[in-house]
């Protein structure tokens, strides 16, 4: 028993030091890759999933899936961010966006990285399970007098993930950087499970 309280007792730490780290542009590349590790797990494409289970007590699964469907309604609404399965009768959701601008670099050039990222939700009474996957990185490099050039690409094709990656510097912090925003995510979810959610356009009296 106390081996295995031990065990949790770490994890948590790792979670709680890599949730909280400062100064991300600051670390070194070996730094950020001791904090990713144990914190992310790879799919069967080699994308980069993060996956948590939320109690959500005295709360049942119809219910909690409108208020699943409500967050995702305010959150996956336009071109880029969209519901893509409502199935009540399953208790999934999935909804796909992008986390715009989840890496800035300048060295020689401008490298903006964006996060393409996958999020589903599966729903019982009492508790869901959030799976959030990265997939993709949609990269803008520009600088001097030349035009902008975009690239994209798959997760499981840069470094860490792939040991032969090119600018593994760069791909690193997106991929930290990138953890953390799918844990803000996840926060994001139980926050509106338990608070509701909120829009600027609500107002108390009606």
């Amino acid at each position: 028993i106390m081996r295995k309280l031990l065990l949790g007792a770490l994890l948590l730490l790792s979670t709680l030091s890599f949730s909280q780290s400062k100064n991300v542009d600051k670390m070194s590349k070996d730094e950020m890759l001791s904090e990713m590790n144990g914190n992310y797990n790879l799919d069967e494409n080699n994308n980069v999933t993060i996956t948590q289970t939320l109690d959500i007590p005295n709360v049942t699964k119809d219910e909690l899936y409108v208020k699943v469907l409500t967050y995702f309604t305010y959150n996956y609404k336009d071109g880029e961010s969209v519901i893509q399965v409502q199935d009540k009768e399953n208790g999934l959701i999935i909804g796909k966006g992008i986390y715009k601008n989840s890496h800035v670099g300048v060295d020689l050039l401008l490298k903006e990285i964006s996060t393409w990222h996958i999020i589903r939700v599966d729903i019982k009474d009492n508790k869901i399970r959030v799976i959030v996957t990265l997939t993709q990185y949609d990269l803008k490099m520009s600088g001097g007098n030349s035009l902008p050039t975009y690239n994209s690409y798959t997760i499981g094709s840069t470094f860490p993930i792939n040991s032969k990656g090119s600018m593994e510097k760069l791909f690193t912090k997106s991929l930290y950087k990138s953890i953390i925003l799918a844990k803000n995510s996840i926060k994001s979810i139980e926050k509106s499970l338990i608070d509701g959610n909120t829009s600027k356009l609500e107002t108390k009296e009606w």
